[in-house]
């Protein structure tokens, strides 16, 4: 479930960076680590994948996208061969 997810977070609160969070729909994710061919999922209440996306190459993330979620809670996880983030993301 939703809490499990979030519960083995391993990595520092400020590796990572969502805003607005509450969100609307509109979701910036900012990282602070470089990102080797990793993968962006977020996750709703019930672990089920909602949102998939692949990093490619040696770099820092700054992206913004539109997410057409129902209200809720979500967990996103950003991840690559070397590293795991976790950060939960509230949807209005």
């Amino acid at each position: 479930n939703l809490d499990a997810l979030i519960k083995h977070d391993v990595t520092n609160e400020k590796s990572i960076l969502i805003y607005p969070n509450p969100s609307f729909g509109f979701v910036t994710i900012s990282i602070n680590q470089k990102i080797q061919d990793g993968v962006c999922q977020i996750f709703d209440a019930t672990g089920r994948l909602v949102y998939s996306s692949e990093f490619k190459n040696d770099t820092k993330i700054f992206t913004e996208f539109e997410l057409e979620l129902t209200p809720g809670i979500y967990s996103i996880l950003i991840k690559d061969q070397n590293l795991s983030l976790r950060k939960k993301l509230i949807v209005e």
